[in-house]
């Protein structure tokens, strides 16, 4: 099941999120970029990242997945995302299921 957020909804909550912890180390790896086969304006990254930190009430927290990124870069100038998923690492998976292949975005 997938949560969506508006741009919005997403900063407020990086906002609370950087409040409420006494640190948050962020481990980026397995860094892969695409190019979307019939846009060329368009790109996908997908990385591993692994999230540690520890909140101001000493309860700690930790997750290791995978994260997409859906970059749309037709507005020089002015890249936007279009879509940021978090998958959680099984056992034995080396990256998500998702490409730039997986979404529509329509040119200007």
């Amino acid at each position: 099941m997938y949560s969506k957020q508006n741009k919005q909804q997403y900063i407020n909550n990086l906002r609370s999120l950087f409040k409420g912890n006494e640190f948050i180390n962020v481990d980026f790896s397995d860094i892969e970029l695409m190019r979307h086969g019939s846009n060329p304006n368009i790109y996908g990254v997908r990385l591993r990242q692994k999230w540690n930190s520890q909140q101001y009430n000493g309860r700690q927290y930790s997750d290791d997945g995978y994260v997409f990124l859906l970059w749309d870069f037709q507005e020089e100038g002015s890249p936007k995302i279009h879509v940021r998923t978090w998958t959680p690492k099984r056992a034995n998976q080396t990256k998500d299921d998702f490409s730039p292949e997986d979404f529509f975005i329509p040119n200007n």
